[in-house]
């Protein structure tokens, strides 16, 4: 299952209640906030390929570590947002955003502050 939405404000609700969600599409919108802790925390999907695509919004803070014990196989975009930092945990994730993260560590999810990737 995908969803994918446009033009919307305020924070990230969690979908916890979704335990089939694959993509979820959010880029370019304007929420803002932190990302919830209890995130698709129903999902039955765990071990599949999920796509979160937030980019171009304003979220702020850490991805919560809760994060990385639900999903093997995350592809998450977070770029153009105000992410200040990713946990140890989060970047010892080997199979997120299709392996890079086990090549790049963190820098496969952001890169570094006031740095960019140029692709």
């Amino acid at each position: 299952q995908t969803a994918s939405v446009g033009d919307l404000t305020g924070t990230l609700p969690s979908f916890s209640g979704l335990e089939q969600l694959t993509s979820l599409q959010l880029g370019g919108n304007f929420l803002t906030g932190s990302l919830p802790v209890e995130f698709l925390q129903a999902t039955k999907r765990g071990n599949d390929r999920i796509e979160v695509l937030l980019s171009g919004n304003a979220f702020e803070g850490s991805v919560p570590l809760s994060w990385a014990s639900r999903f093997g196989n995350l592809v998450l975009d977070l770029a153009g947002n105000r992410i200040t930092s990713l946990d140890d945990g989060i970047c010892d994730q080997q199979n997120w955003n299709d392996g890079l993260v086990g090549t790049y560590g963190c820098n496969a999810i952001l890169c570094p502050i006031g740095s960019f990737n140029g692709f």
